[in-house]
């Protein structure tokens, strides 16, 4: 774009080919794309690259990056969202040997509760965490 067309990229663009690379299954390339553009909006290309590593189960990349979006803004639960997904999803894989009805009361009703204690381990010391309450976190009974 910038040689042929002198079209300066902008973050629209690169949030785009991390999207591309990111459904292809192409995670570490999305990853050396970042790095090789030096992205300096990383927050709508790291949410892109995040859905991305979820859809891949790609629980590696999906914390590095996780962490990368934290550090930029605490305060969104996007990321958290996500994280506490994927991690559920590698505990239904553990579960696959126990009943549907038991799986739903150890982790079904719990992602909440994920959500919020993986906020809580991921974010830096001396970094408040906001946690809104939410009847669905109160009401599963444990």
């Amino acid at each position: 774009m910038k040689e042929v067309y002198c079209i300066k990229p902008r973050a629209e663009r690169f949030t785009c080919m991390a999207d591309l690379y990111g459904q292809a299954g192409c995670l570490d390339e999305t990853k050396e794309f970042i790095h090789d553009k030096g992205i300096s909006h990383f927050s709508s290309v790291g949410k892109s690259f995040l859905f991305a590593c979820g859809l891949h189960k790609n629980l590696e990349l999906g914390k590095w990056v996780s962490e990368k979006l934290l550090q930029l803004e605490p305060s969104v639960e996007g990321p958290y969202v996500l994280m506490s997904n994927m991690y559920s999803t590698e505990a239904k894989l553990v579960m696959q040997d126990v009943e549907e009805e038991q799986g739903e009361v150890f982790f079904g009703q719990h992602s909440e509760k994920l959500a919020i204690a993986y906020g809580i381990i991921s974010t830096a010391s001396g970094i408040a965490v906001q946690i809104m309450m939410d009847f669905r976190v109160c009401l599963c009974g444990g």
